[in-house]
């Protein structure tokens, strides 16, 4: 009698023959039932060196395909994935684990489109990885409908005082890990963080998933 290890493996491969998976990033077709990246493209997911904002991923990298993904569906398994490079990213740099975690707080659009937000979800899951309180500790002040559409001007302007901290959540002498899921110009980033030293946290360490043009490659 067959296996149930054997019957999975012989049924996987009967699925990828009849329904190969087409990687989201180079949009080749694979063998890898079940990942969104083919073989070829997971090999070309190297996080950067850390710097003083850590940001994981260049826009050239597969991640930017998965990002889309993630911020077009909410796809948790994508965000998941995402996360746990973050996770990786993190515990090789030089900074030491922090008191909490908590993500530059989503528009209305991208909570709507995600179920929750892009940011906040790859927060909680880095939570998780890390085993780190994830607390979602600012909103916004002045309500986007899209971030994505301002221009590099007006995301310039931007400051602390577009954001606020939620009611009854205390941060004093407290190290924050700050996520956001792409970083472009880093005003909102910087703007977040400004929030949170005002309100006497210790340390804030920025971190974005995606740089879609901070810094030239």
């Amino acid at each position: 009698m067959m296996s149930t290890q054997k019957w999975l493996r012989r049924a996987s491969n009967c699925l990828c023959s009849l329904f190969p998976p087409q990687c989201l990033h180079c949009l080749e077709t694979h063998t890898a039932l079940g990942s969104p990246l083919c073989k070829l493209c997971v090999s070309l997911m190297e996080v950067r060196e850390a710097e003083s904002i850590l940001i994981s991923f260049s826009r050239f990298s597969p991640a930017a395909s998965l990002m889309r993904q993630f911020k077009k569906r909410g796809d948790l398994p994508t965000g998941k994935l995402l996360a746990a490079y973050m996770a990786f990213h993190y515990a090789r740099s030089s900074f030491s684990l922090p008191d909490l975690i908590t993500a530059v707080p989503s528009t209305r659009f991208r909570k709507w489109q995600t179920s929750g937000g892009t940011a906040e979800l790859l927060a909680e899951e880095l939570g998780k990885i890390l085993q780190r309180p994830a607390i979602r500790c600012l909103k916004r002040v002045r309500q986007l409908l899209r971030q994505d559409t301002l221009e590099r001007e007006e995301r310039l302007k931007l400051s602390s005082d577009d954001f606020a901290l939620r009611h009854k959540v205390n941060i004093r002498g407290k190290h924050i890990l700050l996520i956001d899921d792409t970083i472009t110009t880093g005003s909102t980033l910087q703007a977040t963080a400004e929030h949170l030293w005002q309100a006497s946290a210790l340390q804030v360490t920025k971190m974005a998933c995606l740089d879609l043009g901070y810094l030239r490659d």
